[in-house]
């Protein structure tokens, strides 16, 4: 986690399947099967399987939980309860 700005490393495409892609990987979806990671994508749903909340958190269903980032780490994200979780700036970006 870092401060926002406009490089790629802090962009993320989402799909039909909910699934979330960093820019640049067509193989890795945001996971919460071990926390938050990075595995390869399987079109499963369940831990791939990400919805955006009207309050901007990222929840998974799978786990009953949503992103909470860890601003003394600058580094780590965590699965928390969603009432406690960090809101995340979506924005949608039609041309690239």
């Amino acid at each position: 986690m870092g401060v926002c700005h406009e490089k790629r490393n802090q962009q993320w495409r989402g799909n039909e399947n909910n699934e979330f892609r960093p820019m640049g990987s067509s193989r890795l979806c945001l996971d919460s099967l071990k926390g938050v990671s990075l595995l390869k994508c399987h079109n499963q749903g369940a831990h791939q399987d990400w919805k955006v909340t009207k309050e901007g958190k990222l929840y998974n269903a799978a786990m009953g939980k949503c992103i909470k980032a860890v601003p003394e780490t600058m580094s780590l994200a965590m699965l928390q309860f969603c009432s406690l979780a960090s809101s995340f700036v979506i924005e949608e970006i039609t041309a690239i």
